[in-house]
């Protein structure tokens, strides 16, 4: 785009980018642009939108209890990013983050998991 956007996109316009980068790249290349993207968005995240005292707190907390703080504030917050799709988590002995009917991902037809940039984002952010 010539301009970047200023408010919320739509989940369409979302869906075509996600596909122009997997049909411009193929589908591995594809994969690690939407990761290298993710990465970049728990990067401004932590920089911008999430306050530095919450951050502290998270950090300085046992595991579990800053993984549920953490993970608590992103499904309060999971509109933003899951659209009419819903976020989920579990914290047991192996913690599982999930994006249902993920928007990103709604008719993508390729052959691995095409959620790279939300498991970026999340491994980031985590």
């Amino acid at each position: 785009p010539d301009t970047l956007p200023t408010a919320m996109v739509e989940e369409g316009e979302v869906q075509a980018l996600v596909r122009t980068v997997h049909d411009a790249c193929g589908e591995a290349a594809g994969a690690a642009v939407l990761a290298d993207a993710g990465a970049r968005t728990g990067d401004y995240l932590l920089a911008h939108r999430i306050p530095r005292p919450a951050q502290w707190a998270i950090r300085h907390a046992p595991r579990r209890v800053g993984l549920r703080l953490l993970l608590g504030a992103m499904a309060r917050h999971a509109w933003t990013f899951a659209g009419s799709g819903t976020f989920s988590f579990a914290v047991a002995r192996t913690t599982t983050l999930a994006v249902h009917a993920c928007p990103m991902c709604r008719g993508l037809a390729v052959h691995e998991p095409a959620c790279t940039f939300y498991a970026a984002t999340f491994e980031r952010l985590v």
